[in-house]
């Protein structure tokens, strides 16, 4: 989702300093962040100086995708209701939309985390599944 922020930042400001300042973060905020070298660090910093949303909208992005990857239901439970009310706070659209389709549907987006978390599980232990 931060993908379609960064392209449309692109072309709403293309040319001007802010466009020349925000140049070269879509690597920055697509890098795993468990493992940012200085760089990546500074632009990101930069990010979240000149672009609240963008940057934003990239936390909301990777707080997600840490839910997702968890095992646990009561947990992701809990997660996934918080990081719901933060994405309907965000006055980003896109996360809005997400956030209420997740609220809607919060049981099979549970099951689908377990699930993915118990395939990932076995993956990781050398279990040969039809997922991988």
């Amino acid at each position: 989702m931060s993908n379609t922020l960064v392209t449309s930042f692109d072309f709403t400001l293309s040319g001007t300093p802010e466009a020349k300042a925000m140049k070269k973060t879509r690597f920055a905020l697509q890098k795993n962040p468990w493992n940012p070298m200085q760089p990546e660090t500074e632009r990101l910093a930069e990010v979240q100086r000149r672009n609240r949303a963008l940057y934003r909208a990239h936390l909301l992005e990777e707080t997600l995708a840490g839910i997702l990857d968890g095992c646990q239901a009561n947990v992701a439970r809990e997660k996934l209701v918080d990081w719901t009310g933060w994405a309907a706070r965000s006055q980003l659209d896109p996360f809005k939309k997400v956030g209420r389709a997740i609220k809607q549907h919060l049981e099979m987006a549970l099951s689908l985390v377990l699930f993915a978390g118990r395939a990932s599980i076995l993956c990781n232990a050398g279990v040969k599944s039809g997922f991988s």
